[in-house]
């Protein structure tokens, strides 16, 4: 079980030090940068992270799974373990519906641009909005799921 819960804490570790990083870092960075060669280079920095955010989410989702399996605790219960279930499945199916494919999409407006000294195209800085609202959202589940996680909640006695 320590393992597990190491695997857990390590997946987790991970997805909310790679969204901060590229937060606070990477998309400061691209606007600076807005207009020139640089912010180019640095969206494709930015998109280059994506697989980092999938080791994460694959150790918190299958550790998660062998760790509820263990406890005994069950899947999509209403209980605290539930609730984080039912974030992380949003989160988790957030990648492939829509993160990942919006990532593609930018990543091809990028390579089909010919000047490379303006910096992006204005529809490529739109599709980057939604990336970072997108992955704002996600970030903020993860830190919804550490809260459960610490506070550890008695949904049963709630009064609705």
């Amino acid at each position: 079980m320590a393992t597990y819960l190491f695997l857990h804490c390590l997946g987790f570790s991970i997805l909310i030090g790679a969204a901060l990083y590229d937060r606070f870092y990477i998309v400061r960075n691209i606007r600076q940068a807005r207009g020139s060669d640089l912010e180019r280079h640095l969206i494709q920095i930015y998109l280059s992270t994506s697989p980092l955010y999938g080791v994460g989410v694959a150790l918190v989702l299958l550790s998660g799974i062998g760790l509820s399996i263990l406890d005994g605790s069950g899947f999509f219960r209403w209980s605290a373990v539930g609730l984080k279930q039912y974030l992380f499945l949003a989160i988790g199916l957030s990648f492939p519906v829509y993160i990942i494919p919006l990532m593609a999409k930018i990543n091809r407006l990028l390579k089909t641009q010919s000047d490379f000294n303006t910096g992006v195209s204005e529809s490529c800085r739109v599709l980057l909005g939604r990336l970072y609202f997108v992955l704002d959202g996600v970030t903020i589940g993860n830190v919804l799921i550490l809260a459960i996680a610490l506070w550890k909640p008695n949904l049963h006695k709630l009064p609705f």
